[in-house]
């Protein structure tokens, strides 16, 4: 049986009124010309059938497992398609409000999805991305449910969308890092207050030992949720939350690079700098400059828009 012969009840109308993300399946998709559309990112799971893919003046073949992640702006389109069967799943990343600063601490995530697209100096890259049959079987089931959410749209359902589409994220970076993807959901339970934890005292000292007690358990179990859940080690995806962090306040505040260091636990500021620009690719004086037009103007409150 296909992995697309699903009973999805579709209704395209309205998806997208009032929340920035919507997906929905086409079996059977035609040619289709080179296109965008608009300000919405296009993230497109192949299901089944063959076709090929479109962007610019390139040409490449599409078979079940392939997936696209095609950023606003970025023209493509299909050709020679037989019996092509597609997920399409259209949003806006900066109005999702998604967990960033955590999910860019998993390995592959921001190499697959380069979402900041504030301050940036180039465009975002088309990613063209292959899974496995249990990957995309996994893929497809998860997207069904935040599609289900989408027409039903009962109370709560923005918060389960985000994490429907959080775990198809994550589901691809880990698959583009080649760390497994079947972790337990134990495991994640089990590492969430250790985030929580993190999230509230990342400007204190953190030794592995004291994450390890925060979690009840050894160090070497909690080295084993890391790499389980998030594809990297406790110090490291510290160290990256700290940069992450310190991004926040180089944008949002006139603090110094010394200053910001220390607010976010590196009291070695030349430490600091070498981190950040092995995370970013820029030195922190470098990112402020890049994005000193995201600080407010003055002491008055603003708000997202």
């Amino acid at each position: 049986m296909s992995l697309f012969a699903r009973a999805w009840q579709v209704n395209y109308g309205g998806l997208l009124s009032g929340f920035p993300l919507t997906a929905f399946p086409v079996s059977k998709h035609l040619p289709m010309a080179l296109h965008a559309h608009g300000p919405y990112w296009e993230l497109v799971i192949v299901a089944e059938g063959r076709g090929q893919h479109l962007l610019g003046q390139d040409t490449f073949a599409l078979r079940a497992g392939d997936v696209l992640v095609i950023p606003r702006g970025v023209q493509h389109g299909y050709g020679h398609c037989a019996d092509l069967g597609l997920i399409n799943v259209m949003f806006e990343p900066n109005k999702l409000n998604l967990p960033l600063a955590e999910l860019r601490c998993v390995d592959g995530f921001s190499e697959v999805f380069d979402f900041n697209a504030k301050g940036r100096t180039k465009p975002a890259s088309f990613r063209h991305l292959k899974v496995d049959p249990p990957t995309l079987a996994r893929l497809i089931d998860t997207l069904e449910k935040l599609h289900a959410e989408l027409l039903a749209r009962h109370a709560g359902f923005e918060l389960l969308i985000k994490g429907h589409f959080a775990s198809v994220l994550i589901e691809l970076a880990r698959h583009q890092s080649g760390a497994s993807t079947t972790p337990l959901p134990e495991a994640y339970a089990r590492l969430s207050g250790v985030i929580d934890w993190l999230a509230k005292n990342v400007s204190q000292q953190i030794a592995v030992e004291q994450l390890a007690e925060v979690a009840h358990c050894s160090r070497s179990t909690l080295e084993r949720l890391f790499q389980k859940c998030l594809s990297t080690s406790p110090l490291n995806y510290v160290l990256r939350l700290r940069v992450h962090e310190a991004e926040k306040l180089l944008q949002a505040t006139d603090a110094s690079i010394a200053e910001v260091a220390i607010q976010v636990g590196m009291s070695d500021s030349s430490y600091f700098t070498r981190m950040f620009r092995r995370h970013t690719g820029v030195l922190p004086k470098e990112y402020r400059a890049q994005n000193a037009y995201q600080r407010p103007a003055s002491k008055a409150s603003s708000s997202f828009g």
